[in-house]
């Protein structure tokens, strides 16, 4: 692993998290 790489895969992960948090608050309200 690249250092590089670490951010890249960090951002996507958070990015993917951010989203299933966000639809769960779209079901929600």
């Amino acid at each position: 692993m690249s250092l590089v790489v670490l951010p890249r895969l960090s951002k996507i992960v958070l990015e993917l998290a951010f989203r299933v948090e966000y639809k769960h608050l779209i079901r929600k309200s």
